[in-house]
């Protein structure tokens, strides 16, 4: 007789788990890369933000070349007004960014904790799978080993009989 192992279902639902386990750590793995990919372009774009605010305040504050007219230093004026707004979006638009890799961050050390409970679970289980199949096979072997015994015990009382 075969050993069938009376959690096997069980043992196939944690190894399901796990397997999903690993997948949702991949998943936040890659959400948390591309994340951080997205942190690196907002950067840039917050830097060349903060360039062009820079670069026309400079131009309002030194007029090189020649006498503004006041219309002129106005519209330089709401430029580096729009510029400075600009800019601060995408000084928020980082900002934000960082607390959403935090937040990936987070995810993914929850999703590895949950990865460890399942290989846990699967471990235990496996190990009881094994001691529990060992069992059997010395059971197995107790019980041929008496069906020998007393096999041998019967011919002996027929030789000594005959």
């Amino acid at each position: 007789m075969a050993f069938v192992y009376r959690l096997q279902v069980l043992l196939e639902q944690r190894e399901r788990a796990q397997d999903d386990a690993r997948q949702a750590l991949g998943d936040a793995i890659r959400a948390l890369e591309t994340a951080r990919e997205r942190l690196v372009e907002l950067q840039r774009k917050a830097d060349e933000a903060t360039a062009r605010h820079r670069t026309a305040r400079d131009a309002v504050l030194t007029p090189g070349g020649g006498v503004l007219s006041g219309a002129e230093v106005q519209r330089r004026a709401e430029e580096v007004q729009w510029l400075d707004k600009e800019a601060g979006w995408a000084r928020d638009a980082v900002l934000e960014q960082r607390i959403t890799i935090e937040d990936c961050a987070d995810a993914v050390e929850v999703a590895r904790a949950t990865l460890a409970e399942a290989m846990r679970q699967v471990e235990v289980l496996r190990k009881h799978r094994a001691r529990a199949e060992e069992r059997y096979r010395r059971e197995e072997e107790r019980v041929e080993a008496e069906q020998q015994d007393e096999s041998g015990t019967v011919q002996f009382n027929r030789r000594n009989r005959a």
